[in-house]
């Protein structure tokens, strides 16, 4: 039975602009500059309201948000999903890099290399190569593993999206 995509892939374009935001982030801009992006005499919310700490309830509106133009809200929300998407690309960037230093680095995830001791014999007959890959491997699981513990997600969801920033790298030139 054949795959089926419910979307299409992301376009070389998107692909691109994700790469902008990573870029972005990498470079230690978070914030887009509020009066920039709303630069006319209309202001899309409060001067105080705040996106990054939302209040108690988050569900509930206040008052200048209620009276606000529905384009205001719109840039609004513009606004929060510009941030969502800063945060998911750095969110699978991090993982991305507790995988790779996992692998380059297996010993804290699965224990001291045997096959540096003199002594060492590998009783199935492995060779040291193979052993220190078999680590690697391990070492890489073990660190998928607990990102998706403490996230709350799948371990094959983590590998998924690892899998997207390797690709995102790849393909738009990220280091």
């Amino acid at each position: 039975m054949p795959a089926v995509f419910l979307a299409p892939p992301p376009s070389d374009d998107e692909l691109e602009a994700w790469a902008d935001e990573i870029r972005t982030i990498e470079e230690g801009r978070f914030e887009p500059d509020w009066n920039e992006l709303f630069s006319d005499d209309s202001t899309p919310w409060p001067v105080s309201h705040d996106l990054g700490s939302p209040g108690e309830d988050a569900a509930a509106v206040s008052e200048s948000e209620a009276d606000a133009r529905p384009i205001d809200l719109v840039h609004t929300l513009v606004a929060v999903a510009v941030r969502r998407r800063q945060h998911t690309a750095e969110e699978y960037r991090l993982m991305t890099l507790i995988l790779d230093r996992a692998v380059a680095d297996p010993d804290p995830w699965v224990g001291p290399d045997p096959t540096l001791d003199h002594a060492w014999k590998e009783s199935r007959g492995r060779s040291v190569a193979a052993v220190r890959r078999d680590r690697a491997d391990l070492a890489e699981r073990a660190a998928a593993a607990e990102i998706a513990v403490h996230l709350r997600l799948a371990e094959q969801t983590v590998r998924t999206r690892v899998g997207h920033a390797r690709t995102l790298q790849a393909r738009c030139g990220l280091a």
